[in-house]
């Protein structure tokens, strides 16, 4: 059982209770920050592999001294409370007193009496709590807790040519090599060397929506920084954060802090073998702040697409203002025009297996730049956007992370 240090409360550090210790905080780092300065125009690409160093090493540090420190481990419970901890306590002094004479088994049981009620009473109402607060896609979710737990740790696996992996490091190699497949042969493609424009054209409130549009429910990547903690820096420090955001964009480039992720990986549901890597799922928790870049490259890749009209009229993921129950009303009008003709509707649906991690990115890069000729031949800033989009892709993580640490193995 870990009892590495997972994270801070940065809840009760921004309390009323913690505003004395807030603000110093805020202070410290003002300070320490002021000796540094932010990226510029003239910034290359070592400042900013530098900078992504120095704000995930130096704010970790920071939040370490002054945030207290949270220990997540498998056996953590949510509600679990200081209050019962302190009689948990309690409870343990008595034990030890009733066998030096000086405490009655009576006042243990009423001890351990009080005790078991405390933790009732708390788990009914943090799921009270959550039950009443809960969203849409949480409901789903608090089914699924009603359900027994799966397994820990996964069984032995056999690979497609049935070696035995039983080892840590022979499973981990097994599933990566199922979950990220080798990029197809013949398709590499880099994107052009001269930058582009387009960070000239992003905001600082479009970084700003990018990074408070991200749920703070979100696990971290390898360095702990969660959303929470991005948006404490962003209070202090706004400027390094967009500074940073937008050399990413000028110059094309994924920094390699951002590029660590950590692979958890779970079992699907139902399958009938376990035995078999295909039956794992590998989820990658990448470092919070190169979500923030990621984010504000999706919005402005979606948002020329729909001024352009480059995508078919018949997409309806990952597009604005149209949604799953908007393709099912354009399926069942189609069916019910078939059906006033007098003929029979068919559907096929398809499931296109492992579709992210099977992207060519070099088909990727060559089929944006095919549309910008396509469809930018009169258009001025079009070049430099493309071009731009196609640097930033290139950089992206598409393969395993340089250092990736997979648990639950």
């Amino acid at each position: 059982m870990s009892r590495k240090i997972t994270g801070w409360d940065i809840d009760g550090f921004k309390s009323k209770e913690e505003e004395e210790n807030y603000k110093k905080a805020q202070t410290e780092w003002k300070d320490r920050s002021s000796k540094r300065p932010v990226l510029d125009e003239n910034s290359g690409e070592d400042d900013l592999q530098k900078e992504a160093e120095w704000i995930q090493r130096n704010f970790v540090n920071h939040l370490n001294r002054c945030c207290k420190k949270i220990k997540v481990c498998p056996r953590s419970k949510r509600w679990w409370t200081a209050e019962i901890a302190e009689n948990r306590k309690i409870l343990g002094s008595i034990k030890r007193a009733r066998k030096k004479g000086e405490a009655s088994q009576q006042q243990v049981k009423k001890q351990r009496s009080n005790l078991r009620r405390m933790i009732r009473q708390s788990k009914t109402e943090m799921w009270r709590k959550f039950l009443t607060s809960a969203t849409r896609d949480q409901v789903w979710q608090a089914l699924r807790y009603t359900k027994p737990g799966g397994q820990q740790t996964t069984k032995t696996l056999r690979s497609k040519t049935g070696e035995v992996a039983e080892s840590w490091e022979d499973k981990a190699e097994l599933i990566k090599d199922e979950a990220f497949p080798k990029p197809l042969k013949g398709v590499e493609r880099k994107a052009q060397e001269e930058g582009g424009e387009m960070w000239k054209m992003i905001t600082d409130e479009d970084i700003q929506e990018a990074l408070f549009n991200q749920s703070v429910q979100k696990a971290p990547g390898p360095d702990r920084l969660g959303f929470k903690a991005i948006r404490l820096l962003w209070d202090c420090d706004s400027q390094r954060i967009i500074n940073i955001v937008k050399a990413s964009f000028r110059l094309g480039t994924h920094p390699r802090a951002w590029k660590e992720a950590k692979g958890v990986v779970i079992p699907k549901p139902n399958k009938p073998d376990y035995g078999v890597a295909k039956a794992y799922r590998v989820i990658m928790l990448l470092n919070c702040l190169g979500k923030v870049v990621e984010k504000v490259a999706a919005n402005t890749i979606a948002e020329e697409c729909e001024r352009r009209r480059l995508l078919h009229d018949g997409q309806f993921g990952c597009r604005k203002r149209r949604s799953a129950i908007d393709a099912v009303g354009r399926l069942m009008k189609r069916v019910e025009e078939a059906w006033g003709r007098g003929n029979t509707a068919a559907v096929l649906l398809m499931d296109v297996k492992g579709a992210f991690p099977h992207v060519a990115k070099g088909k990727l890069i060559k089929r944006m730049e095919e549309m910008h000729r396509q469809k930018c031949k009169s258009t001025i800033g079009c070049a430099t956007r493309t071009r731009a989009h196609a640097q930033l892709i290139a950089s992206f993580p598409w393969t395993p992370a340089r250092r990736a640490a997979y648990s639950h193995l």
